[in-house]
C-alpha cells in the first residue's frame, strides 16, 4: 500500500497541498516551503535558506532573518486559511509543520516519505 502524501508541492504549477487542503502561496513562500520539504527532516540554516531563496547572504545589507520569518508566516497563514475541514487537518497540524530553531534555522516536521515535490528548484 502506498504511503500517504501529507505535503505535495508542484513548483511548475505554483500549487501546494497539505493533508488534501489546497494552499495558496505566492512564488517566494512556495519556494521556501519546497526547499524545506526537500531537505526534511534536516534543519536548514537561515543563511543557507536565504542564499537559496535570494542568491546571496549579505546580513549587513539585507534584513534576511525578517524576510525568512515573514515568508514562514505567509506559509502558515495560507495553511490556516485552508483549514476549512478539521477532519483533514487541525490548527496543531499547521502550527507543528515548520519547526523554528531560533537564531539557527527551520525544518519541516514531516517524514520524507510523506512529502512530494515536483519541478526544478
Amino acid at each position: 500500500m502506498p504511503h500517504r502524501i501529507d505535503l505535495f508541492i508542484d513548483r511548475e504549477d505554483l500549487t501546494a497541498r497539505f493533508k488534501d487542503l489546497q494552499i495558496r502561496l505566492t512564488p517566494k513562500p512556495l519556494k521556501m516551503l519546497a526547499l524545506l520539504a526537500e531537505r526534511s527532516p534536516r534543519l536548514v540554516h537561515k543563511e543557507e535558506l536565504y542564499q537559496l531563496l535570494w542568491g546571496s547572504v549579505e546580513p549587513d545589507c539585507f534584513p534576511y532573518e525578517k524576510q525568512i520569518a515573514d515568508h514562514k508566516a505567509k506559509i502558515l497563514a495560507a495553511l490556516r486559511r485552508a483549514l476549512t475541514d478539521p477532519r483533514r487537518a487541525t490548527e496543531d497540524d499547521v502550527r507543528n509543520l515548520i519547526e523554528t530553531q531560533y537564531s539557527v534555522g527551520y525544518r519541516i516536521q514531516l517524514e520524507q516519505k510523506s512529502i512530494q515535490v515536483l519541478g526544478q528548484s
